[in-house]
């Protein structure tokens, strides 16, 4: 991305949500592909750099650093049911759910949605949600299927997200820009990943189009 457009703050969410729809067509629901991890915007570089991976995985790739103590409160499944060792997934609509379990729900619109493969082994592990799997292989580029965004969603719930207006703006500009970087990538590397909208309904990004705009900067 090269360029910059520099926006009025009362001006970002509609240029936002504009951006998008202009550059998405109707697309349809994934086959193949019903596990879901979510993931902070944050981490995006990261995975498209290393695959999603373990904790430990991470630690011994030299991606973090952590203390004994840190060691020690991931590694116990009791209250981190993936451990050092495992990566979290979940799916939806599943018909074996007990009536009081609690399902977790991949669909939060202030994380990133990675739609998994389901060719990935994994067991249930249903202690802390009945929707909840682990896997405890790397979970490679090539078992990404889609990266879903509601980034429209988020910016109609500025309540939920207990945040100042500046930074509720700031991270809508953070968020934005993280897809611009993910359809750039995307392109770059020709991978075989979509991204998706669906704050509403399925809006598969033209990825092409997307990478080419301008990264977006606050007016002072």
């Amino acid at each position: 991305m090269n360029e910059v457009k520099i926006i009025e703050k009362k001006f970002i969410q509609e240029y936002v949500q504009e951006m998008f729809y202009m550059n998405s067509c109707n697309g349809d629901e994934l086959i193949n592909a019903d596990y879901h991890h979510n993931s902070r915007y944050e981490t995006a570089p990261s995975i498209l750099k290393n695959n999603i991976l373990s904790i430990k995985r991470m630690q011994e790739l030299g991606l973090i650093k952590l203390s004994e103590k840190q060691i020690l409160l991931y590694g116990d499944i009791s209250s981190h049911i993936n451990g050092m060792d495992g990566i979290s997934l979940s799916k939806v609509g599943l018909k074996d759910l007990y009536r009081d379990e609690i399902e977790y729900n991949p669909f939060q619109s202030n994380y990133l949605d990675y739609r998994i493969s389901n060719n990935i082994k994994t067991r249930r592990c249903t202690q802390h949600y009945g929707n909840e799997f682990v896997t405890y292989s790397d979970i490679l580029l090539s078992d990404i299927k889609s990266i879903d965004f509601r980034l429209v969603k988020y910016m109609q719930h500025k309540r939920e997200c207990n945040m100042t207006e500046e930074d509720f703006q700031n991270s809508i500009i953070k968020k934005y820009n993280t897809i611009l970087y993910l359809a750039q990538e995307i392109q770059k590397r020709n991978l075989d990943i979509l991204i998706r909208e669906m704050s509403t309904h399925i809006y598969n990004i033209d990825i092409y189009k997307v990478s080419q705009l301008p990264k977006l900067v606050k007016k002072k």
